[in-house]
């Protein structure tokens, strides 16, 4: 294998990986930012509550009670921000296997077509089985080999 060879197979990996990145990151984000925007709520309200419950301490001079609420805003704080890494990393992962099946079919009805339009040889599109999309495999196989058939 020449060294030419040897880069369009390694530009065919890379682009098996990562299929259309914009596109795939930009779905990612909208899931992440949905998630942060509820987690970040949740935590405000949180610490909302332990403010009204701060102040009802204070009130009443309930000095144990204090230093347990302050305890507290700070071990949220912290499982606050570990929730987020650990999630962060779980939706970057997971958002890339998902929208993998969902634009790599995209992308190969787009080569197929190319290929068809330019009277290329193609044989039937087929698409990885755990892919999202299948049933328009059959449908577009169905339609280029109508369209092929001679006319009478």
């Amino acid at each position: 294998m020449n060294n030419e060879e040897t880069q369009k197979n390694v530009n065919f990996k890379k682009r098996t990986n990562i299929i259309d990145f914009k596109f795939q990151l930009s779905l990612i984000s909208s899931f992440f930012k949905i998630y942060l925007i509820s987690t970040a709520g949740f935590y405000l309200i949180v610490t909302l509550l332990l403010g009204k419950l701060t102040m009802f301490a204070k009130k009443k001079q309930y000095k144990d009670v204090l230093d347990h609420i302050q305890e507290l805003e700070t071990n949220l704080l912290y499982i606050f921000l570990a929730t987020f890494l650990i999630s962060f990393l779980i939706t970057y992962i997971y958002g890339f296997k998902v929208t993998h099946k969902v634009s790599g079919p995209i992308y190969a009805i787009s080569q197929h077509l190319q290929k068809v339009s330019n009277d290329e040889e193609t044989g039937d599109l087929k698409l990885r089985n755990d892919d999202y999309f299948l049933e328009l495999q059959d449908s577009l196989n169905n339609t280029i080999n109508y369209l092929k058939k001679p006319k009478k």
